[in-house]
């Protein structure tokens, strides 16, 4: 079952909240958390959750499951941003050129293949920094 407007809206208010100062990201966790427990595992809920922790380990897992739960929904928003992030991790987090090629190289298919436009100019910066980390390892 998806997430209605109303909870989404609430979801997103908390955003601006957290981002604001008003509350502190564990709010938002804590309502994430029950949303999965009453939707499931939405691509939209693991992202967003992955957006607001602190471990890079857990953001990668979080992502990732994000991305195939989006590819089974076809939901694009969510599987070209999950892949953004991940590609985002791996070359600006850990410098691990291996991965961060993989990512931004899923990134580019799922741009090819839903045309998600808003996600071109971030690409195009995952590539310039691929190739900085490409250069720095030889």
């Amino acid at each position: 079952m998806p997430l209605t407007d109303e909870e989404w809206e609430k979801i997103s208010d908390t955003i601006c909240d957290v981002a604001n100062e008003v509350y502190s990201e564990d709010v938002l966790l804590y309502q994430l958390k029950r949303l999965r427990l009453k939707h499931g595992e939405l691509p939209i809920l693991l992202s967003t959750e992955a957006d607001f922790i602190d471990s890079i380990e857990d953001r990668l897992s979080l992502y990732k499951k994000a991305v195939d739960l989006s590819l089974q929904a076809v939901d694009v928003s969510c599987l070209t941003q999950s892949a953004e992030s991940l590609a985002e991790i791996y070359i600006e987090k850990l410098s691990d050129y291996e991965n961060g090629s993989i990512w931004v190289g899923k990134l580019k298919e799922y741009v090819a293949l839903y045309g998600d436009e808003h996600i071109l100019s971030s690409l195009g910066d995952l590539e310039a920094g691929l190739k900085r980390l490409k250069i720095q390892l030889v």
